[in-house]
């Protein structure tokens, strides 16, 4: 039985800058393995060396790399994995620099924008192995310490408040349109 997951990994970005995105700490966590499970339904996110991962069970995120550059203006390395249909993405956004996107499906190159990467060499055609290939060499997250054994914050689109849990939103008063908001013009 497959799996289908989205990975966004910015770089030097801290949790609290996801307020941006509408995404925020529940005050929850999980093991990676939990996150990758097909039976979360949602985005956990937990801090690497370079920056910020997150897991994206929606796989919606995943796809938005050119537009979380934008607005956190970082690079953003994604991948998505889809091994019930049999297709993988990989794409690499950075402010003023070119995007490198490609996707394979069923063996087959069927996306393929930008010049190939120094870090793609060994890892055509994409399949899982070669997708977290290339996200542990762009990025440093190993599959085994980070993703399968790290602990990984649970988000929410809401700010979420209380003893334990620090707003991490913006600090100014009043409402704030999100980014998905302003993105798609509501």
């Amino acid at each position: 039985m497959g799996h289908s997951v989205g990975m966004v990994h910015i770089d030097d970005v801290r949790m609290s800058q996801l307020g941006v995105l509408d995404l925020h700490p529940s005050g929850e966590t999980i093991s990676g393995d939990e996150a990758l499970s097909s039976g979360n339904p949602g985005r956990a996110a937990r801090q690497t060396p370079r920056g910020l991962l997150i897991l994206d069970a929606t796989m919606v995120l995943a796809s938005e790399d050119e537009s979380i550059s934008a607005a956190l203006d970082r690079r953003v390395v994604t991948v998505l994995l889809s091994s019930t249909a049999d297709t993988f993405s990989f794409a690499v956004s950075a402010p003023g620099a070119a995007r490198r996107h490609i996707v394979d499906s069923q063996g087959e190159r069927v996306v393929e924008v930008g010049t190939t990467l120094p870090e793609e060499d060994g890892t055509s055609p994409l399949v899982e192995a070669s997708t977290l290939t290339l996200l542990e060499r762009l990025t440093g997250v190993a599959v085994d310490d980070d993703l399968l054994w790290g602990r990984f914050d649970v988000l929410t689109d809401a700010p979420v408040t209380g003893p334990d849990v620090p707003l991490t939103g913006p600090d100014e008063g009043g409402a704030r349109t999100g980014f998905l908001a302003r993105l798609f013009g509501r």
